[in-house]
């Protein structure tokens, strides 16, 4: 799997992207069925809310 994430301002805010590639269906569904969505919108959570302390 390869990550790519992009943080840019965007407005008043700021933009974050993130997309997983995986190199086969196989991986994808897998990565899937283990969480990996929750996760990754659980870590992007907690990174927000370390943005608005600072």
């Amino acid at each position: 799997m390869i990550g790519v994430f992009e943080i840019e301002p965007e407005g008043s805010g700021t933009l974050y992207r993130g997309i997983a590639r995986h190199w086969t269906r196989e991986a994808y569904e897998q990565h899937r069925d283990m969480g990996f969505e929750a996760g990754w919108g659980a870590a992007a959570d907690q990174l927000k809310s370390l943005a608005e302390q600072g």
